[in-house]
């Protein structure tokens, strides 16, 4: 299709379909986008689409979604589009007048904030997607008071499901500020970002989870700073004594 032919967004419908060459396969999924001309009812592309795509057999059986109200998204974290925005920008970080910063003190988010359409197309999207979208904007980095938050806040936040988990157990879990400070430090470090907190934490709680239901008489269990950094025992609490964990 003319991404020039002047048809709006809202002219557009999804088809859906499904691979009828796999017996198994019940899922449906969006095969693009198809123009619909709301004038005329029996116009070609009101009817159900079936043939090839992507090598497979598909078949529409009329299912089409309006996308008048709905908002496409396309995310992604786009990893050495930023050699290509600094290259159209002409940043130098090498040579006289270069500004030069340290790889850890450079923001990424500032330099995507100068993106083009054209560095995406360079990137590797074809033009014929990225003239589709209307809006392209940046992300800043997240801060570290922001991964505390989304670490300990949200209603399903995973410090919270820790907890939960460990109740289940009868035992109370406390993890102290500074060993949250030290998991989003990771997050920071690693630049794994807001998806990377799952695997620190379950790294850092991977030895409690099998210990606390073995003991029966663990009443709550500490994680410090040190369990996070040096990768030291929690300290259990039991019914009778305090004491950290052999």
């Amino acid at each position: 299709d003319d991404v020039n032919s002047g048809n709006t967004y809202e002219d557009w419908y999804v088809y859906l379909a499904n691979d009828i060459t796999l017996d198994i396969n019940e899922e449906w999924e969006p095969i693009g986008l198809y123009y619909n001309d709301s004038s005329s009812p029996e116009n070609e592309n009101n009817k159900p689409f079936k043939g090839i795509f992507n090598g497979n057999n598909y078949q529409v059986n009329g299912i089409k979604i309006d996308t008048s109200n709905i908002l496409f998204i396309c995310g992604g974290a786009f990893d050495g589009l930023e050699k290509i925005i600094e290259a159209r920008t002409n940043t130098k970080t090498m040579g006289f007048g270069a500004k030069v910063e340290a790889k850890e003190d450079i923001n990424v988010g500032s330099i995507f904030a100068n993106v083009q359409p054209q560095d995406i197309v360079k990137y590797g999207l074809i033009p014929e997607l990225v003239g589709r979208l209307p809006i392209i904007t940046s992300l800043d980095q997240l801060s570290k008071e922001a991964l505390i938050d989304i670490i300990s806040k949200p209603k399903n936040a995973l410090l919270k499901q820790y907890i939960k988990l460990f109740k289940m157990d009868n035992v109370d879990l406390e993890i102290e500020d500074d060993a949250l400070n030290a998991i989003v430090d990771y997050a920071v470090e690693r630049k794994t970002g807001a998806r990377g907190l799952r695997a620190i934490m379950e790294n850092v709680m991977m030895d409690s989870m099998y210990e606390v239901p073995s003991n029966k008489d663990i009443t709550k269990c500490v994680i410090t700073k040190d369990v996070v950094e040096k990768h030291q025992k929690p300290i259990y609490i039991t019914s009778n004594v305090e004491s950290k964990a052999q």
